[in-house]
C-alpha cells in the first residue's frame, strides 16, 4: 500500500472523520511484503593446500574463496566484485524495475564484467553529464560494441522489465580500485 502526505488546502479540508476512517484502514491493512534489494561486495582469495600452494579445480584453474570487504585488505589494482540480489517475495509480478549502481572516481568499473538476466539493460552516464544515461554497449552489424568511456563512468542505470513472483535475480559486476 502507497501512502501519501497532503499539504495546505488540501488537508484543511479533510473532516476529522474522513481522517480517522483512512488512518483505521491503513492500521487493519495487511502489509504486503516488498521487493528487497541487497548489495554484498566481497574479493577473492586463493584456496591453500597445508603446504601453502594453491589448490587447483579439476581444469587446473586456481579455487578462489569469497573475502567479505569488511575482512579484506585492498591494494591499488586489486578487484572488488558485487552483487545485486532482487527478491520478490510478492504474490505479484514486480515490473519496469530500475536500479541505480554508483561507481567513484577511485575504481574502474569494467562493464564486461556485468552479469545479471537476459533482459536486463545497461546506461551509464558520468560526472559532467550525471542526468544524461546512455547504452553501454550497442550491436552493430552481430558485433557488441561498447560506447562506455570506461575512465568516466559514474553511474549505471539497470533495468529489468519483469521479475516474476516469488522470484530472485542477481546482477553481478566488478571494478578495479585505481
Amino acid at each position: 500500500m502507497l501512502t501519501g502526505v497532503l499539504t495546505g488546502g488540501a488537508l484543511a479540508q479533510e473532516t476529522a472523520e474522513t481522517q480517522a476512517a483512512q488512518t483505521q484502514a491503513a492500521e487493519m491493512a495487511p502489509t504486503a511484503p516488498a521487493l528487497s534489494v541487497s548489495l554484498t561486495g566481497f574479493t577473492l582469495e586463493p584456496v591453500l593446500a597445508e603446504d601453502g600452494t594453491p589448490e587447483l579445480d579439476e581444469d587446473g584453474n586456481p579455487v578462489m574463496a569469497r573475502v567479505a570487504l569488511e575482512d579484506s585488505v585492498i591494494v591499488p589494482g586489486d578487484r572488488i566484485h558485487y552483487e545485486i540480489t532482487l527478491d520478490n517475495p510478492t504474490p505479484e509480478a514486480a515490473t519496469d524495475l530500475s536500479l541505480g549502481a554508483q561507481s567513484a572516481p577511485e575504481v574502474l568499473l569494467d562493464p564486461f564484467t556485468i552479469t545479471g538476466p537476459e533482459d536486463m539493460a545497461l546506461a551509464w552516464s558520468d560526472a559532467e553529464a550525471p542526468e544524461l544515461f546512455r547504452p553501454v554497449f550497442e550491436v552493430v552489424e552481430g558485433e557488441t560494441l561498447m560506447l562506455a568511456d570506461l575512465d568516466t563512468i559514474r553511474q549505471l542505470r539497470i533495468t529489468l522489465p519483469r521479475l516474476a513472483s516469488a522470484e530472485a535475480a542477481t546482477i553481478a559486476y566488478s571494478v578495479t580500485l585505481r
